[in-house]
């Protein structure tokens, strides 16, 4: 079982806490605007986390960035995804019909490639959803089309 989920740094409680546990205006309150957002997504194989803080960066880029990535995969069943602002990479590529290989920079584990993407791109949409404001339809849209494409 693949699950993902996103937490962002709330600087009241120094700490990072998972986005159902706060709402986006309690985040910024805390920041002043939102132009940088601190947090991570926690990507876990059956109970094992694979990716998590130690993966920290800035998270509105990252999410974009990889909702960009499952649509170049969705066309070349493999793709690089950089993390906005440190040197981290996310590799997919396809092993076949079934499987993917998800490269966190030097580790890769095998997995599932349709309960990957669903845990991921539920995630991302529930992130936006969460942002809320609109601003990010553009993104929305684009997630929508990704699920689409690899359905």
């Amino acid at each position: 079982m693949i699950t993902t989920d996103t937490f962002v740094f709330y600087e009241h409680e120094g700490e990072f806490i998972h986005i159902a546990d706060c709402s986006i205006s309690e985040i910024q309150n805390s920041r002043g605007r939102l132009e940088y957002l601190e947090g991570y997504i926690s990507i876990q194989y059956y109970g094992t986390e694979l990716a998590g803080a130690a993966y920290y960066d800035n998270i509105i880029p990252l999410w974009k960035n990889i909702i960009d990535g499952l649509s170049e995969y969705s066309e070349n069943r493999n793709t690089i995804i950089f993390f906005p602002d440190n040197a981290s990479t996310m590799t997919l590529h396809s092993v076949n019909q079934i499987q993917i290989v998800l490269g966190l920079n030097e580790s890769h584990y095998a997995l599932t490639e349709k309960e990957f993407f669903h845990a991921l791109l539920t995630s991302a949409r529930e992130f936006f959803e969460w942002l809320g404001d609109g601003v990010y339809t553009k993104k929305s849209r684009q997630l929508e089309m990704v699920l689409v494409n690899l359905r």
